[in-house]
């Protein structure tokens, strides 16, 4: 691997969304930067098929499935060999990609972690694949690899999220700085717009209505002296890293609600499809891998590209 270069995971198991995954890493990534791995694990061929005895009709399919492991390896050949012709559109070198397609060892999830686990910079995958219904829920891969991958960024992708706009949701938090150095160095800056945003959570006041204007003023403005210098400092980090300084804008927004809902909303009103946030506030427990706001716009950003940066 060349150590310029940030080392990406894209678990892939030949669903559309999948493919989508690919198409959208192919525009938002700086592919000059990255050095991309395609992961396919195989599932084994169901126990059923290899014990007759318990159902007389399986013997009727047994020769057929003896050759499941091969039609499989065979479809996913294609859809890698697919993955990477798009890719290689894309800009990157085929000296910077790789194909890997194993048989499933401890589970698919528990086998993408384990990978996971060897330098990668990001992991990249869809939010459901094959067999969902309903591909706004989160998969249950995704959601295990998601909660439980914590020393790499990881990027979670449903529907068809266009590149170049960007929603940075900021704090006063080591996890934001960490944010805004993993949009510098691994996405395109080129025509990229991107919106620093920072969420001011208004509590309820005793009678559990809103509160008072001036008390909320008072608040508002304390947010913005603290945010002054976070936002003056990534902004110098965004256009020091190529971002055009008149793409890149700041927002405060109040709210007593949600702050996840809040960050997802905003993105969705403001057609910023790719989402980027630390995986841990200033007000998250040191204990966890992962913040609350990050763990809820992963079930809640259903059709976005929402990145936690580690």
């Amino acid at each position: 691997m060349n150590p310029e270069r940030k080392l990406i995971l894209l678990p892939m198991d030949g669903s559309d969304q999948s493919m989508e995954v690919v198409r959208y890493i192919s525009r938002a990534v700086n592919l000059v930067k990255a050095e991309i791995v395609l992961l396919s694990i195989i599932d084994k061929t169901p126990d059923v098929f290899w014990d007759p005895q318990r159902d007389q009709a399986v013997s009727e399919h047994l020769e057929h499935m003896k050759s499941w492991d091969t039609y499989k390896e065979h479809k996913m050949g294609e859809c890698l060999a697919a993955a990477c012709e798009i890719l290689e559109a894309g800009g990157l070198p085929k000296s910077a990609l790789t194909c890997n397609i194993l048989k499933r060892k401890r589970g698919i999830a528990r086998d993408i972690l384990d990978e996971s686990r060897f330098g990668y910079d990001g992991v990249v995958l869809a939010r459901s694949g094959l067999g969902r219904i309903d591909e706004s829920m989160l998969g249950s891969v995704a959601a295990k690899v998601f909660i439980n991958v914590a020393d790499s960024t990881v990027c979670l992708l449903g529907g068809k999220p266009e590149a170049g706009r960007i929603l940075v949701a900021l704090d006063d938090s080591l996890g934001s700085l960490r944010a805004v150095n993993f949009v510098c160095k691994m996405l395109n800056t080129s025509g990229t717009a991107v919106c620093l945003a920072h969420i001011v959570r208004l509590p309820w006041n005793r009678s559990g209505g809103e509160l008072e204007e001036e008390i909320a003023s008072r608040i508002t403005l304390a947010h913005e002296i603290t945010m002054k210098r976070v936002f003056d400092r990534a902004v110098d980090r965004l256009t020091g890293a190529g971002f055009s300084a008149e793409n890149v804008s700041t927002r405060l927004i109040k709210t007593s609600g949600s702050r996840a809902a809040t960050i997802y909303n905003e993105a969705k009103a403001a057609r910023f499809d790719t989402i980027v946030v630390g995986r841990r506030g200033i007000d998250d427990v040191p204990d966890f891998n992962m913040g609350r706001v990050p763990y809820k716009l992963g079930y809640i950003a259903k059709d976005v590209a929402l990145w936690l940066a580690a």
